[in-house]
Formats: structure tokens, C-alpha cells, sequence
């Protein structure tokens, strides 16, 4: 079940949503957790090749110290 904190965007219903999950997609979903996790310790954040996405990124100056590469 899951229970969004604000409702959805049609007043008067509910936020709560159940639905069945098997155990194949609960096993799938721990190996993407565990994936996802390696990556994130190991440092592994791929630059996006769409660098219209940059332009406006927090994290510009980080991934590109002198400016964004021109195409």
C-alpha cells in the first residue's frame, strides 16, 4: 500500500493506493536497490549526453568547472 502525503490532484479522493506485488518483482526491486546503492558508494554518476540539461543544474560548475563543452 501507499499512502501519498498530499492527495491526488482530484479533490475528494484519496491518497491511498493498494495493489498486489509478486515475489519476482520484490526480488527485482532489491537488485535494483543493491545496484543502485553499488553506484552510489562507488561514486558512478554518468555525465548525461543532453547538455541542454546543464545549462540550468545546480551542480554545473561541478561536472564542468570550465563551462560546458561546446558542441
Amino acid at each position: 500500500m501507499l499512502d501519498f502525503v498530499e492527495e491526488p490532484g482530484l479533490k475528494g479522493k484519496s491518497g491511498e493506493r493498494r495493489f498486489q506485488v509478486t515475489d519476482q518483482q520484490i526480488e527485482e526491486l532489491k537488485k535494483t536497490i543493491l545496484a543502485t546503492m553499488s553506484s552510489i558508494r562507488s561514486l558512478s554518476f554518468p555525465r548525461t549526453t543532453d547538455l541542454k540539461k546543464c545549462e540550468k543544474c545546480y551542480f554545473l560548475d561541478h561536472c564542468y568547472p570550465n563551462g560546458l563543452p561546446q558542441s
